[in-house]
């Protein structure tokens, strides 16, 4: 009984020092994975914190390029739409088949694009304006009979002044313009049709180069297969880069001067008519003054497709304004044909500017 006792009392301290050694390991290891934990927490953190500073632009674009539940705006849709990767697609296609550097391949396929689209549109603008200006004097003749059947006696009776009477004139011009315009076929709506075409080809060309440099990537959407990184040493001169924009500026000035000398030799042939032909010609004037500033925060390969663009639309009506390109194509109106002389670009401007500068005087 005194052996029991003895080992009993020798076992229950030992049993209990083992039980609080259990107990303060456990603690010390709770600790030391707490510490692991938080260290590994605030590392994650430091880390994130880096990538996030140098790749946001990446993770954007991978973000919102993989995500299908991701809303898009109308401009993102319309960046991500048929038309403009087709228009990419003649770019590349362009650049892979001449082998010319990225410079050059951009303002030869402007160049085809304009001349294959708009050229026989720009041509069929111009016969529909001749065959406009050959019934002109079969308008007036009709607007003049109507008035003399309709409101000659009436005029006279009512003593009207001469400003109603030019009012009830042109209304008549005009009634009988609509019918002469629906028997001829020539209704100057369907000039339209050029303007219906080159704005959507610029608008489609320059958006797929805004893919292809990814430029503004970190506020809208951009897919990465569309970027091409060969743009960023494809320029030549001082714009070598044609991912940044312009450093001189001198692309930017260009697109809006070649705007507006554009804009002069569109509205030589213009009648002085109505204030609303004035009024669009003054905005057109505007825009090509404003364009200057958004040109030089786009990047040069934009810019230099604008300038391009603009650039064969003054040469494109240079060459429509020659004489022997008129008489080749019928598209001399029969008051010139009587006339018997063909008025070239210089005696156009003269005409244009001398007339404008004694209307002033006056």
């Amino acid at each position: 009984m005194m052996l029991r006792s003895c080992s009993s009392q020798t076992i229950l301290p030992r049993f209990f020092l083992f039980k609080n050694n259990i107990s303060k390991y456990r603690i010390k290891a709770a600790n030391m994975s707490s510490l692991v934990s938080k260290r590994s927490i605030v590392c994650i953190r430091n880390e994130f914190k880096h990538t996030k500073h140098l790749c946001i632009s990446n993770s954007y674009m991978v973000k919102r390029s993989n995500s299908s539940e991701a809303s898009k705006s109308v401009y993102e849709h319309i960046l991500s739409s048929k038309p403009i990767h087709f228009a990419q697609s003649v770019l590349e296609y362009g650049h892979t088949i001449t082998g010319l550097p990225w410079w050059a391949s951009i303002a030869v396929t402007t160049v085809a694009l304009r001349a294959l689209l708009t050229l026989p549109l720009a041509i069929y603008y111009q016969k529909i304006q001749v065959r406009i200006e050959n019934l002109h004097p079969e308008i007036l003749h009709n607007a003049r009979v109507m008035f003399q059947q309709r409101f000659a006696s009436q005029a006279t009776q009512e003593k009207w002044n001469e400003a109603k009477m030019k009012k009830v004139i042109t209304k008549m011009m005009k009634n009988s313009a609509k019918q002469i315009y629906v028997r001829d076929n020539c209704h100057p709506a369907k000039a339209s049709i050029m303007i219906l075409t080159q704005i959507p080809l610029w608008i489609s060309v320059s958006l797929s180069l805004r893919n292809m440099t990814g430029a503004i990537s970190s506020n809208f959407y951009l897919d990465p297969n569309c970027v091409v990184p060969t743009l960023s040493d494809g320029g030549t001169l001082w714009f070598t880069n044609l991912v940044l924009p312009d450093p001189l500026y001198i692309l930017p000035l260009a697109v809006g001067l070649l705007n507006l000398i554009n804009i002069e030799l569109q509205t030589l042939n213009v009648r002085e008519g109505s204030k609303f032909p004035k009024l669009v010609t003054n905005m057109l004037r505007g825009l090509s003054i404003i364009i200057i500033p958004i040109a030089a925060y786009m990047p040069s390969a934009i810019t230099l497709y604008w300038m391009t663009s603009a650039s064969y639309s003054v040469a494109q009506n240079l060459f429509l304004k020659l004489p022997k390109v008129r008489l080749a194509l019928n598209l001399v109106p029969k008051s010139t044909m009587n006339d018997g002389q063909i008025k070239n670009i210089r005696t156009l401007i003269k005409d244009k500017y001398s007339t404008s500068k004694t209307n002033k005087v006056k």
